[in-house]
């Protein structure tokens, strides 16, 4: 199996995903982002405080991919009147019917039932196969638009899903991803395969180093999770 495309920034961003619609656009800049945070943003001063430090490690990255991302959505809202209710956040509160959530980063429009690409991301110091498979699934509730009630989860037809999701691991190969979720592939293939038949994917990104990244979609990961040998 093809574990995930590995592109690097001096490829000049070649191999980026395919898709004509704007969302697919609205991924491409997130990646080229992504290669363009340098090495220092997964990297804190203060290695020895462990829990804290995973802390930092994240929120540095995540606040660095915010700047270079945001230079990409401003461009657009500049560019065409349609866009300019066009908005990234980070750590927003979103309404998650009876919960509330704090996704790592959202690009939407406020104000509008009109929602883009939602992100989680982990670093791979403090993650592990339960963890992850937590924030795909909240990645897919959010994209497919599912709720749980009274035990039961459905469709919620009152709630704007987003377009995509996206899962963002950092010091880490693809391999090490799918290794940590092998124990999970029943759960995330009924995701796979339920956001395939509404023509939506979710996507993995792992970042080995920076200026680096490898990605797949969660379909593609779980097609062919059990016959791989790591």
């Amino acid at each position: 199996m093809q574990r995930g495309l590995r592109i690097f920034a001096d490829d000049g961003y070649d191999g980026l995903p395919e898709g004509n619609t704007d969302t697919y656009q609205y991924l491409r800049d997130m990646m080229k982002a992504i290669l363009e945070v340098e090495d220092n943003y997964y990297r804190v001063e203060y290695e020895h405080l462990n829990v804290e430090s995973e802390d930092l490690y994240e929120r540095a990255f995540a606040y660095e991919l915010y700047h270079q991302w945001s230079k990409y959505v401003d461009y657009y809202r500049t560019q065409n009147i349609d866009r300019r209710q066009l908005c990234l956040n980070g750590e927003i509160k979103k309404c998650f019917w009876e919960e509330e959530k704090l996704p790592d980063l959202v690009l939407h429009m406020r104000d509008v039932d009109h929602q883009e690409i939602i992100v989680e991301i982990k670093r791979s110091a403090r993650a592990d196969g339960g963890k992850i498979a937590t924030d795909l699934q909240k990645l897919y509730d959010f994209t497919y638009g599912t709720e749980v009630l009274n035990g039961e989860r459905r469709i919620n037809n009152n709630f704007a899903p987003y377009r995509m999701g996206v899962f963002i691991l950092t010091c880490a190969t693809m391999d090490a991803l799918v290794n940590m979720l092998r124990d999970k592939a029943n759960e995330l293939n009924t995701i796979s395969n339920n956001l395939a038949e509404i023509g939506k994917h979710l996507y993995c990104i792992c970042i080995p180093q920076a200026g680096t990244i490898e990605y797949a979609t969660l379909q593609e990961l779980t097609n062919n999770m059990n016959h791989i040998n790591i």
